[in-house]
């Protein structure tokens, strides 16, 4: 496929992707437009439930102190993926035998930076309590005192995270206290989050949703040789696509009065998910497919004086809008929203695609690139000349990652190489089509 036809495919697949979304606006509309505890929400991760990775939530305004940040020469603020490979492996880590692309590789990928991935289950999750003016409730309810952020939902009874604490490869199962695991649980499905405080390195994990065995089974970890470890957990394309990084944005870790009533079982007096408490506390996601968190342009003002910009444009209950400093121990909000938090709020909508599940972090959701990384690398490179291959480079590395950008960069490569003009669809499907081709199923044209 040339990259005209790449073009023109976007086009078609923009146009019946606004037809479709007309549709859906038509029927919320008609129905009501309810957010139950299984409406789906941009950065949720698999729809029909709030279990992803980005689940979990957190004082999103930036007002608070649940801090964080990374060094800006990292590479990792302004969505480039390539910003983890500056991170050095473990001396002790085990070589990576499984093949790329499968959800094993993406496991021990990860446990280069943080040791063995450890087994989990969701039956190990602690309830978050579901309570109406101080008051347990034993059934759904539509308002509570600590709504989930992320949905507003009040569904009590529910499992819904465990810690764990990480290990160094050798000696087997010593503790290893810079590394933490925390599980999200929902409805049927489990996202897992690591990391590593020392260096920063973070890894995303979801369970299977189709096909895959229930969370409140054993999902086995990354140094079980007779597990079948790719029939538990998804892929990292797959993970990646849920938009890990929209939701957490400052910092892996998201808080909130809902899930601030959880308590580190061994240490009651911190809240169950940790609170990182310094700007500069590197945050760096492992894997190519991996958007890194964007802060580039983020207004400097009391949003982003002790930790990164974090929008809450994602959330149903605006964190930005809770009294600071968190932990949450009360659901008490400002009255109105002030002058810095509207700044905030202006410039995250205006921050461009650098996932795979929206459009810009205001827009509308999307289940593949095409409106979003793909589309802008198109409409980036359409208006290079036919002979410019620094142009079209130059807007791939702009605008892809992952698989997306290697196809594209093979893809010129084979033009240059062929002779062939960026819009000569002759000279292309006689020679590339093969690139053109793979570049079309990463942008899933």
């Amino acid at each position: 496929m040339s990259m005209s036809r790449v073009f023109s495919a976007w086009c078609d697949a923009h146009l019946l992707r606004l037809l479709a979304i007309g549709f859906v606006v038509l029927l919320i509309s008609a129905c009501g437009g309810g957010s139950g505890a299984n409406s789906a929400s941009p950065g949720s991760g698999a729809a029909g439930n709030q279990s992803s990775p980005a689940s979990n939530e957190t004082p999103s305004s930036g007002t608070s102190s649940s801090n964080s940040g990374q060094d800006s020469s990292s590479g990792s603020t302004n969505g480039d993926a390539s910003g983890w490979r500056a991170l050095k492996p473990d001396s002790d880590a085990p070589s990576i035998t499984a093949a790329p692309g499968t959800a094993l590789h993406h496991a021990q990928q990860c446990a280069q930076f943080l040791g063995p991935i450890p087994e989990m289950s969701c039956s190990d999750a602690e309830i978050a309590p579901i309570t109406v003016n101080g008051v347990a409730v034993q059934n759904e309810v539509d308002t509570c005192d600590r709504p989930n952020a992320l949905s507003g939902a009040c569904v009590p009874g529910e499992r819904t995270s465990a810690r764990y604490q990480g290990t160094y490869h050798t000696p087997v199962g010593l503790p290893r206290p810079e590394v933490t695991f925390i599980n999200f649980c929902r409805a049927g499905g489990m996202g897992v989050i690591g990391h590593n405080s020392d260096t920063g390195a973070t890894c995303f994990f979801s369970k299977k949703e189709e096909g895959g065995f229930p969370n409140d089974v054993a999902h086995p970890g990354s140094d079980d040789p007779n597990s079948d470890y790719d029939a538990y957990w998804m892929t990292a394309k797959e993970v990646a696509s849920e938009n890990c990084t929209g939701c957490h944005q400052a910092d892996p870790w998201l808080h909130s009065p809902w899930i601030d009533q959880l308590l580190d079982p061994n240490d009651p007096s911190q809240p169950l998910v940790p609170v990182i408490t310094s700007k500069v506390a590197p945050y760096i996601v492992v894997g190519d497919d991996f958007s890194q968190p964007y802060h580039q342009g983020a207004p400097d003002n009391s949003c982003t004086s002790c930790h990164q910009p974090q929008c809450d444009n994602l959330f149903q209950v605006k964190l930005g809008e809770l009294s600071m400093p968190g932990p949450f121990t009360h659901n008490n909000n400002f009255v109105g929203v002030s002058a810095d938090l509207q700044e905030l709020r202006d410039w995250c909508a205006t921050i461009p695609v650098v996932g795979h599940a929206t459009t810009h972090m205001g827009g509308d959701s999307s289940d593949g690139e095409v409106d979003g990384v793909c589309g802008a690398f198109i409409d980036c490179s359409s208006s290079c000349v036919s002979d410019d291959f620094a142009c079209a480079n130059a807007c791939a590395s702009s605008h892809l990652s992952g698989n997306s950008l290697s196809s594209s960069q093979a893809l010129f490569s084979c033009l240059e190489s062929s002779g062939c003009a960026l819009d000569d669809d002759s000279c292309s499907d006689q020679f590339c089509q093969a690139e053109g081709d793979s570049l079309a199923e990463a942008c899933e044209l």
